[in-house]
């Protein structure tokens, strides 16, 4: 089996990428807060979906890097799990993204009970739970990390809230800008402090990098090898991280010389 993916593997990849990318971004942009549900049912259905296309890329994974029989059952375990936890974000977010734009939504004042960090392990800060009261009912809602540097002090909270076979949802919350920029910085700097060592280490090693680079080429007439696609994917990283590092840079000049004037 060649190691190339095919054109309509290609096509696949790139438009189930696209497809699940689109959905991200509408529901970041859309939504302020989404209700914390536990849906066993849908994962369960998801899953037997995906298994026909998890079983493939096993069985094709699998004979190109020549793997052994655990080997196999190892790449089926990763590929399913991947694509059954992407494929049930893709489900749920668009649901809830179909019926922000079908439904109506009102305008209601709750009160709020809690608000707390939830962290994952290996992922840190993961979201904001905040844990509302609304028509005697009690609703807990998951929202971006920095929300939590607005809402923490909230004890009511006006909002714009609709409801969907997914759960309720919220669209808009009533602060203002200048809350949510300053939320963010109070993030950056929590999320900056907490991975520091892995920043250094980034450093470190772009510095190594460019100091071999520099002082000590490769040899002339030596082919240089290609560079491998977890260094790739360290490099892509890195940018990524940097341009993270330019985003938050404008919101502290922001803060520093706009926002109080």
């Amino acid at each position: 089996m060649e190691h190339k993916l095919s054109k309509l593997e290609t096509t696949v990849i790139i438009t189930y990428f696209s497809i699940w990318l689109f959905i991200y971004l509408a529901s970041r942009l859309t939504f302020e807060m989404t209700e914390i549900k536990v849906l066993s049912g849908l994962v369960k259905w998801v899953a037997i979906g995906v298994s026909p296309v998890a079983i493939y890329a096993a069985l094709r994974t699998g004979f190109v890097e020549k793997a052994k029989w655990y080997g196999f059952l190892g790449y089926l375990l990763a590929y399913g799990v991947l694509l059954t936890f992407a494929t049930e974000y893709m489900v749920i977010q668009s649901k809830l993204l179909w019926s922000a734009t079908v439904k109506d939504q009102a305008i209601v004042q709750v009160k709020v009970i809690q608000v707390r960090k939830v962290f994952k392990r290996k992922l840190g800060f993961d979201h904001t739970e905040v844990t509302i009261l609304r028509n005697g009912n009690v609703i807990k809602m998951e929202a971006r990390p920095y929300a939590f540097f607005y809402l923490k002090d909230k004890k009511q909270l006006d909002m714009k809230i609709g409801d969907s076979d997914m759960g309720e949802y919220v669209t808009a919350v009533n602060n203002t800008l200048a809350e949510k920029t300053v939320a963010r910085w109070l993030h950056f700097k929590d999320m900056i402090h907490r991975i520091r060592w892995v920043i250094v280490i980034i450093m470190v090693t772009v510095a190594a990098a460019l100091i071999k680079g520099s002082y000590f080429p490769d040899e002339f007439g030596v082919e240089k090898k290609k560079m491998s696609f977890w260094k790739q994917m360290g490099l892509v990283m890195a940018i990524l991280f940097g341009i993270a590092l330019l985003f938050y840079a404008g919101l502290w000049i922001y803060i520093s010389f706009f926002s109080t004037r």
